[in-house]
């Protein structure tokens, strides 16, 4: 959806007019459209309906009564003088312009992106003119004792919205500087368009049946039935998206299929929490509270315990480096976006809007109102921004590290609540790079894994970043050579990367094919239980491929299928250190355990090392990775 011009705008207008003058002149029988039809459809379809002849009339336009009763629910009414003298001492809510254009059964979305001084002064002006000169009784708020946990000061937040689209459509509007501002969406790159998903408070569903009732009410003397109001969900979604459009210049996109980036904003309500324990009374609605000591709600916001530690622990570290750089006032764009990786906000209601809105559909109205207020009760505090979240597809960085710390792990290594080793090659990595492009997440798959005490030397290791959701995506060669220095930096000499490159999803297959064919070089510092002779040297210096026989090495049998795998040895050179020690060289096909093949892994590996020099014990002391034979990264 492109945001609407000046000629658009008029057209748009006229349309409003057309349809709100419809609503209000005819009584015809029950009209039910799609939501996504237009203004023109909707009306002809319901002339063709008051053409045919109809077996039984029932009330579904908006009739004079009707129309006062939406106008003194209106949001512009509220003040006091306005009222009629027996409702000026009443505490009520209000409706906004919006909710009533819903009500009506105005179901073009675009209708509703138009300004909030032009949807106010038609729709006033239009319910002004058709409204009787004397109200209708409303029905007292005090006449039922149910409170949805508000205070009795009168608020001018629609009940039907808790607010959001007065909030949303306000000409200085602080609730969407909030949205920009909590996604740093200046800062993002590389979309020129962008959809939008909405979370709702479940209240919003109790109200809108609530306050549905009370119009259909014949008792009200003004019942509008036959209507199907347009979702919330959607003019929510509708006046967001444009909204934000006009202020960052993008574009929004109704659906999220063709978009290549998603605004998440979750919205809460907590003051109306106690309405939806409530509804728990009535077992027709099939709500149940949480089970005894489950104190968060029933889907995936209670679910933190279960977040993968390696992710928070990047993300940490990434905020970490935001952090410093905010600290230290650097203020260079190059720094990072922040708020990365911002925590999820507990979801402070029981239930989901869907949810609550198919337990409330089919309730009987009499028994609706002994747990609820009907009408709504007024909202004493508007609904807030509790999350957001920015999704995209991911991009991909590949290029090759290495690793000079026997302290650092591949991936972080956590034994139980106990944590080996200081930190790993993974959040070295990926940290300074999540907080650069504001990414959820990074993944890290690699050609082969070296042990937390192997060293990685010589070209370093293949490897592609897959990064999640970057808000800043546009990685050209400059941007990936100050990526790297950047990495390198804060990794303090630990781990070092190069000949970074923007890959694609399908180099990572990539990354372990041809595995039997792959050789490595490996260097190793060799303990012999004995004095080393000459001829051991000798016999360890083998320029000819060698099979060895490795069972599934002990250490590593809670994880790996329990077999035995020919592995071969190209060619071994030795150096003696001294009595006890010397130095190893070898090229092995890829997935050798070197360590095993040094000590036998108690006879699981033959021929090992020991086995080679004859009756004694051997043992690696150090190991390093010299070299990877695999032509990477890929060519463009």
């Amino acid at each position: 959806m492109s945001i609407a011009g000046d000629d658009e705008q008029q057209q748009l207008l006229l349309e409003l007019v057309q349809h709100i003058e419809r609503r209000l002149a005819t009584t015809t029988a029950a009209t039910t459209l799609p939501h996504n039809a237009d203004l023109n459809s909707a009306d002809t379809a319901m002339a063709q309906q008051q053409q045919q002849p109809q077996p039984q009339q029932q009330t579904t336009g908006v009739s004079p009564n009707a129309a006062r009763v939406l106008l003194d629910w209106l949001d512009q009414r509220q003040d006091s003088a306005d009222r009629p003298p027996q409702q000026q001492q009443q505490q009520r809510g209000s409706v906004c312009s919006y909710c009533a254009l819903r009500c009506m059964g105005a179901i073009c979305s675009a209708v509703y992106a138009l300004p909030r001084s032009v949807v106010d002064g038609q729709l006033v002006a239009s319910l002004a003119r058709h409204a009787t000169t004397t109200a209708p009784p409303l029905e007292s708020p005090s006449s039922n004792n149910h409170s949805n946990g508000s205070s009795n000061t009168s608020s001018n937040a629609c009940v039907l919205c808790l607010g959001l689209l007065q909030a949303i459509s306000a000409p200085a509007s602080s609730l969407l500087d909030q949205m920009i501002d909590a996604l740093d969406l200046p800062a993002c790159d590389g979309f020129d368009n962008f959809a939008v998903q909405v979370q709702l408070p479940p209240a919003i569903a109790i109200h809108q049946r609530c306050f549905g009732a009370y119009l259909a009410d014949p008792a009200t003397d003004a019942p509008i039935s036959g209507i199907t109001p347009l979702p919330l969900l959607e003019v929510v979604k509708t006046m967001i998206g444009t909204q934000l459009a006009r202020r960052t210049g993008l574009k929004y996109t109704s659906g999220t299929s063709g978009a290549p980036v998603v605004l998440h904003y979750r919205f809460d309500h907590a003051e109306s929490v106690e309405e939806e324990r409530a509804l728990t009374q009535l077992p027709e609605t099939g709500l149940r509270l949480p089970h005894a000591g489950d104190t968060g709600p029933r889907r995936h916001f209670h679910q933190q315990r279960d977040r993968n530690r390696a992710r928070e622990l990047v993300a940490n570290a990434a905020a970490s480096l935001v952090s410093e750089n905010e600290g230290e006032g650097n203020n260079d764009s190059d720094a990072g976006v922040r708020a990365v990786a911002p925590p999820v906000a507990p979801w402070p209601h029981i239930f989901e809007l869907d949810v609550v809105a198919r337990a409330v559909a089919g309730l009987p109205v009499e028994k609706l109102r002994k747990f609820v207020a009907v009408p709504p009760r007024p909202v004493a505090q508007p609904a807030i921004l509790g999350h957001s979240k920015f999704t995209r597809d991911p991009i991909f960085i590949g290029g090759r590290y290495n690793k000079y710390s026997r302290v650092v792990s591949q991936s972080p290594y956590i034994v139980g609540e106990e944590r080996k080793g200081d930190t790993s090659v993974h959040e070295l990595i990926a940290a300074p790079m999540l907080a650069y492009c504001g990414a959820s997440e990074i993944k890290l798959s690699s050609s082969g894994r070296e042990d937390m005490d192997v060293r990685m030397l010589g070209r370093g290791r293949p490897f592609v970043l897959e990064i999640a959701d970057a808000r800043r995506s546009s990685l050209t060669p400059d941007k990936l050579a100050h990526l790297q220095a950047l990495v390198n930096d804060a990794a303090g000499g630990r781990v070092h990367i190069r000949d970074l490159i923007v890959a694609q999803r399908a180099d990572i297959p990539a990354l372990n094919e041809g595995e039997d064919d792959k050789k490595k070089l490996y260097g190793a510092v060799i303990w012999v239980s004995r004095p080393i002779t000459a001829e051991d040297i000798a016999a360890l210096t083998r320029p000819e491929e060698m099979v060895v026989q490795q069972m599934t090495p002990l250490r590593v049998m809670h994880r790996r299928a329990i077999c035995t795998r020919p592995r071969s040895v190209y060619w071994m050179r030795a150096h003696q250190i001294n009595e006890h020690y010397l130095l190893l060289c070898l090229s092995t096909q890829a997935g050798t355990y070197i360590k095993e093949f040094a000590h036998g892994d108690f006879g699981r590996t033959a021929p090992s090392i020991g086995s080679l020099l004859g009756n004694c014990e051997a043992d690696i002391v150090q190991l390093d990775v010299l070299d990877i034979d695999m032509p990477w990264p890929p060519a463009r």
